[in-house]
């Protein structure tokens, strides 16, 4: 099955408006360049399947625009549900786990090659094949989607040493660093995550330790820092580079 995004300024909010027309067209080559890009650098399996973008022309009956542009994209059908729709007490809190690490590794796979989506919120994640609530087995599956906000290239906006503009372009940033939480900061997803969300962090992607540099603390609020983790890390990897 394929599924069709049409990007028409008629439901822009402002019909007829060049503010409707704008948006409607930013989101249209946002979204994809987005899929182009990820099929380049080989993460296109972590969104839906891209087919294609067309352009066509329809006739409107509102006057005094005899017709319009509407851009369409063409994406595979994900059988799943977006983690707005499903409850969390559907999952086991391993399953959470494991659809939580699956969701940063994605992102952080798409940062590393410059993608970045810029909308990751949980409207945003579909779910797929959680055993046999959506009936199919194996374990959860997730699927990112809506590239609308996307950009290719990494901004000054993403650190918080905006006095330092060498952004490591193409180096992959840990989810560590870059979903660390700080002391007071929201959780954007909710009750999916009931447990200590940096002391997972550090456990999920320990792999990633050794490979974190004190240039890489940027990604980090300047609070976090001097975080007794984070200091141990870099003291290990200082010595163990030796």
């Amino acid at each position: 099955m394929i599924v069709a995004k049409l990007y028409d300024p008629h439901y822009g909010g402002a019909s007829g408006t060049t503010a409707a027309v704008f948006h409607a067209e930013v989101q249209y080559m946002r979204e994809s360049a987005a899929y182009r890009h990820a099929a380049v650098h080989h993460v296109q399996h972590l969104a839906p399947h891209y087919y294609g973008s067309w352009s066509t022309c329809i006739e409107s009956e509102e006057w005094p625009v005899p017709s319009r542009d509407v851009r369409l994209i063409l994406t595979g059908y994900v059988n799943g549900k977006d983690m707005t729709c499903l409850s969390p007490r559907q999952f086991s809190q391993m399953e959470r786990k494991a659809i939580m690490r699956q969701i940063l590794t994605a992102e952080s796979r798409f940062y590393a090659c410059d993608l970045c989506h810029n909308d990751l919120f949980p409207r945003n994640v579909l779910i797929t094949a959680p055993s046999a609530r959506l009936g199919s087995s194996g374990p959860p599956r997730i699927v990112i989607i809506d590239f609308g906000l996307a950009t290719i290239g990494r901004s000054s906006a993403d650190v918080y040493s905006a006095d330092d503009p060498y952004l490591l372009s193409e180096r992959y940033i840990s989810p560590i660093l870059r979903w660390w939480r700080s002391l007071g900061e929201t959780n954007i997803w909710g009750r999916w995550v009931d447990w200590d969300w940096n002391q997972w962090l550090t456990e999920t992607f320990a792999a990633d330790k050794p490979d974190i540099t004190p240039e890489m603390l940027k990604w980090l609020h300047p609070h976090e820092r001097n975080h007794s983790f984070f200091l141990e890390v870099l003291e290990r990897n200082r010595v163990c580079s030796w």
